[in-house]
Parts: structure tokens; sequence; C-alpha cells
């Protein structure tokens, strides 16, 4: 029975989901087996999806050091996947420590098959440190590759308005929300 399990990657989406739903009811102890089983079975992917979600889980708890190792557990694992480091990043961010989440950021750049994703979490921090230029200028080389990146655009905006640039602002605002249907 366990070697079916270990072969039907269904079961490990199938866990990760159920995790998520329990986190968010707040029952961390489930969430922690669905996902130690996870973990478990071997495969590399599934294994750094459930330490980035245990690390989310530990954040939510206010368990930073927790959090990060799990983060760091996740990128060591897939150093490639984007989503950890961002991670780790956000809750570095989120605590003030900005230079460590930059740092973090700069190397995912490096080693993420989906740089410009990471290049606009940059991006975000800079909005969020006030160096609103430096956030523009990172989205807009973000844009020149990929001009219907929204998560770049909305940035783009948001750095916009700090700079009282309003009509641009309105432009970018108004695309982002035209492609998601509002």
């Amino acid at each position: 029975a366990e070697l079916a399990v270990i072969s039907n990657p269904d079961v490990s989406e199938a866990r990760l989901f159920r995790a998520s739903l329990r986190m968010e009811s707040g029952d961390e102890s489930g969430a922690k087996d669905d996902l130690f089983f996870v973990v478990s079975l071997g495969n590399t992917w599934e294994q750094s999806r459930a330490y980035n979600e245990l690390g989310h889980l530990y954040a939510q708890s206010g368990r930073d050091e927790e959090a990060l190792e799990s983060f760091g557990m996740s990128i060591e694992i897939t150093p490639e996947d984007a989503s950890p480091y961002i991670s780790a990043a956000r809750l570095l961010s989120e605590r003030g420590k900005f230079e460590d989440a930059f740092g973090l950021l700069e190397t995912a750049v490096k080693t993420s098959w989906d740089p410009e994703w990471v290049r606009t979490e940059i991006a975000r921090l800079l909005v969020t440190t006030g160096e609103y230029e430096d956030a523009l200028k990172e989205t807009e080389s973000v844009l020149e590759i990929d001009p219907d990146r929204l998560d770049a655009r909305s940035v783009r905006g948001q750095a916009l308005t700090a700079l009282k640039r309003y009509d641009e602002a309105i432009e970018d605002f108004e695309r982002y929300l035209e492609h998601e249907g509002w």
C-alpha cells in the first residue's frame, strides 16, 4: 500500500491542498502532519513545496526562525524555484530586515527559472523602502522582457503613484484590472 502512495503524485497534491486548508482553519497540527507526510515521500519537488508551506505555517504562528529554516530547506532542495526565496524575503521584509531580504532576492535572481518574478519582488521591496525611482527602473526592465507581466505592472503603478505620476499609474492599474476582468 505504501508503494502505491509513493508512486501516486495525486496523494502528494491532495495532502498539500489539505494542509493548506488546515492552515486556513487553524489546525496547525493536522497541517504539519500532512506536510511531513509529503516530505517523507521523497519527491524533491513535492518536498520543496511542503517545506515552503511549512514555512508559511510557522510564519503565521510568529515562529520566524522555524519559518526561515523551512524556507531554507525548500531552497536547498529546489534552488531554481523562486517561491521559497520570495516567501522568506517577504517575511524578512515584514520584520524590517530589508538588507537580508534584498540579499536573498539577489541570490534568487541568479538561480531562479523565473527571474522576472524575483525582480518584481525586488521592485516591491524597493517601493516598501521608499526607493521609488529604483523600483520604477526595475519594473520597467521586467516589462521590457514581458509587457504582460501583471505583478510588475501593479508594482510599477505603486511606484508611479508615490512619484505623483498619477496619469501613468492609472494606465498601469487600468491595464492590470482589465486583464483581471474587473
